[in-house]
């Protein structure tokens, strides 16, 4: 028998290619050829036929060694096949090892295109070797040295209204003519109270007139008596002492009695004079203190109802006054504002990371639209107010026409003065003394990201401390949105 070929080999019938020696290798089990493994089909058949056509042609040439080589292959043990590593395999694996290497060596060689940006919607800046001024900037308006606020005397209701924002009044104008009712007839009770007092006031100094010089009639009448009597017995005396005792003596001790009493009331006639003198002063001056008040009382009035017509307290523009006929005031309310154009200073509002280095009698400049003027730094502000601190500025120069108070302005101050730097127009969200990642153009169409420290920083320039030398040249522009990729390509 020859079992690779399944059939009798003195035979040249077809042979049976469905259970071939191909189907019975080991390791393959016994299932048909084309079964298994239908990809295989093809080539077995094509292996029959050529083992079938090779029996049949050369049984009778080759017939003993056939069956020599039949007969050895049929008694030797087959050991377990050998399973090789296919060589397909290998090609595959030595053409992924060699395009790895070619794509690490294009790696290391080449650059990548970069993030494609649009060059027309870029700003490129280009470091300066230099002098250059450091300043801050803030926004700010004009304000007047000298405001008057008017504000309401009394209670009332707008009557009628004189001027308005924006109007030129001189002292004593009226602005504002107000009603009151009640306070004009508390003045006219206030004047009849006063008017009461001041008859009073007569009618009590004509009364004590009349009693003083009736107490002066007094003191006269008795110094006449006085007078007289004192004579009498001067005259008695000495005829006494010449003719002896004319007149009798008890006569005489009358008189004498009589001069001494006389003496007696002329003196307390004179302190009545002079007390009665005190208590009409004292009267009067008691009347008189209540007149005063009731005339104070009536100045009060009359001034609450002058106080209805409101007036300009000094020369200047009307800044404000928003009342409306017929609208109510209270006491203390506002009625305008009134201030000086001439004078004028500026206020400005610089950030809060700025203003570190603000100090006062620095240099600053105020750009009105019209005009730059030169100013001084007067004050600052301790408080920081919505991230903000107010800096007032005092102009040094005459202002340019078409300023006026509350107009806005720009200004900035400056800090220092750098003689000799590198410095560059400020980029975006560029900040004083911090280092930052920014775009350094290689050549028209790219730009690598590079390490850039800056130092202190104006409006628009900052300078640069490492980084970066005279002549190159950066995009300005804010680049978070590109991701940081290391370059651009400018398209």
């Amino acid at each position: 028998q020859a079992g690779a070929l399944d059939h009798d080999s003195s035979r040249c019938d077809r042979p049976n290619f469905g259970t071939g020696w191909r189907a019975r290798r080991p390791g393959r089990g016994t299932q048909q050829a084309g079964i298994g493994e239908p990809w295989r089909a093809p080539f077995n058949v094509f292996k029959h036929l050529a083992l079938w056509h090779g029996a049949c042609h050369y049984r009778f040439r080759y017939q003993p060694l056939f069956a020599h080589m039949l007969a050895h292959t049929m008694d030797r043990p087959r050991s377990a096949p050998v399973r090789h590593w296919p060589r397909r395999y290998g090609l595959w694996l030595a053409g992924a090892a060699l395009a790895a290497t070619a794509l690490a060596y294009t790696s290391s060689t080449l650059k990548p295109a970069g993030y494609p940006v649009s060059k027309a919607s870029l700003a490129i800046g280009t470091v300066s070797a230099g002098a250059f001024d450091v300043r801050v900037h803030g926004n700010g308006v004009l304000l007047p040295v000298t405001v008057r606020w008017v504000a309401a005397q009394v209670e009332g209701r707008v009557e009628q209204v004189h001027m308005r924002a924006g109007s030129a009044v001189k002292d004593g104008d009226v602005l504002v003519t107000l009603s009151n009712p009640a306070l004009q007839q508390a003045q006219e009770e206030a004047r009849w109270s006063l008017e009461a007092l001041l008859a009073e006031h007569s009618a009590l100094k004509v009364a004590l007139a009349s009693e003083q010089l009736n107490q002066q009639t007094t003191v006269v009448k008795t110094e006449f008596a006085y007078n007289s009597a004192k004579l009498q017995y001067e005259a008695e005396a000495r005829l006494i002492a010449e003719k002896g005792q004319v007149i009798p003596e008890l006569e005489h001790k009358r008189t004498a009695l009589n001069v001494q009493q006389l003496q007696e009331t002329l003196r307390i006639e004179r302190d009545r004079l002079k007390h009665f003198d005190n208590n009409l002063r004292a009267q009067l001056n008691a009347k008189e203190a209540q007149v005063e008040k009731v005339r104070k009382q009536f100045l009060r009035a009359k001034e609450q109802v002058d106080a209805l017509t409101v007036r300009a307290p000094m020369a200047g523009i009307v800044q404000a006054l928003p009342l409306e006929p017929g609208q109510r005031v209270l006491v203390g309310g506002e009625i305008g504002r009134v201030a000086d154009p001439a004078a004028l200073y500026a206020e400005l509002k610089i950030p809060e990371q700025q203003a570190r280095d603000l100090a006062l009698n620095q240099a600053a400049s105020i750009d009105t639209r019209n005009g730059i003027v030169a100013g001084v730094v007067t004050r600052i502000d301790p408080a920081v107010v919505a991230g903000m601190v107010k800096v007032d500025v005092q102009l040094t120069e005459a202002m340019p026409k078409g300023a006026r108070p509350d107009l806005s302005i720009d200004g900035s101050v400056q800090i220092a003065a750098l003689a000799h730097t590198l410095y560059v127009p400020r980029p975006a969200l560029s900040q004083s003394n911090q280092p930052m990642q920014v775009y350094r153009l290689n050549d028209e169409h790219s730009a690598e990201r590079i390490a850039v420290e800056f130092g202190q920083a104006s409006v628009n320039v900052i300078e640069i401390k490492t980084g970066l030398k005279a002549g190159d040249r950066i995009i300005l522009n804010d680049t978070t949105l590109w991701g940081a990729p290391e370059r651009v390509q400018m398209n």
